[in-house]
């Protein structure tokens, strides 16, 4: 890449291209942008962001455009949200989220909406959830997940809901998970993992199940 960058996000495009943005640098969170394209193996910077962020969630819309959700901003948890439009390059501002948080999820629903779901805006954690709406570029809150978690992992199911695993409740590791049902808005709990587990990740399989790797759990 252009510029070294850790706490980023990567996106693929519908153009088979790949989004990086933001992150840190190092010394401190970047608002700077590339775009890699496979057919060349080369690197090409486009435009910033309008804010320097890091520990952010970037989730490709069915518009093929991109939606940033809040992060940590300079020196405090942000709500802000902006928007990536691959077709001309530019970031437009969006509504903000109710709820100033990082380390949290945001997971495409098979609606077109994102369900962003904890975070970290303030100790210990956060159990707040949104809706973001394309088709009205706004934001409606959405039942409270059962337990305050951020660093967690969140996975839509070929059923349409969504798994939440595992987390960071502000004091340690969880293994406790739920599930988001979009046609109730509901949350469900369900069975807890066999370890307490924090910055792992959770791939659905194409047999339905869903396989978590890795992460922190209590002290190693």
């Amino acid at each position: 890449m252009a510029i070294p960058r850790y706490y980023h996000t990567a996106t693929l495009l519908n153009s088979s291209k790949v989004l990086v943005t933001a992150g840190d640098t190092g010394s401190s969170p970047t608002a700077a942008c590339e775009i890699y394209d496979p057919s060349t193996s080369l690197w090409t910077i486009t435009a910033n962001m309008t804010t320097t962020l890091e520990y952010h969630t970037a989730t490709l819309l069915n518009s093929g455009k991109v939606l940033i959700t809040g992060g940590y901003s300079a020196s405090s948890p942000t709500a802000a949200c902006e928007i990536f439009d691959p077709s001309t390059s530019q970031w437009t501002t969006t509504a903000s989220m109710a709820t100033a948080r990082y380390f949290h999820t945001a997971t495409l629903l098979n609606s077109g909406e994102v369900l962003v779901t904890g975070g970290f805006p303030q100790a210990p954690s956060t159990a707040t959830c949104e809706l973001y709406d394309p088709s009205t570029s706004l934001w409606t809150t959405t039942a409270n997940m059962t337990t305050v978690v951020y660093s967690h992992t969140a996975t839509l199911l070929n059923s349409s809901k969504v798994l939440v695993t595992a987390g960071d409740t502000g004091s340690s590791p969880t293994a406790a998970c739920e599930i988001y049902d979009p046609s109730t808005s509901l949350w469900t709990i369900t069975a807890n993992m066999t370890t307490t587990l924090e910055y792992h990740t959770a791939t659905l399989l194409n047999s339905g199940k869903v396989l978590v790797t890795g992460g922190y759990s209590t002290s190693s």
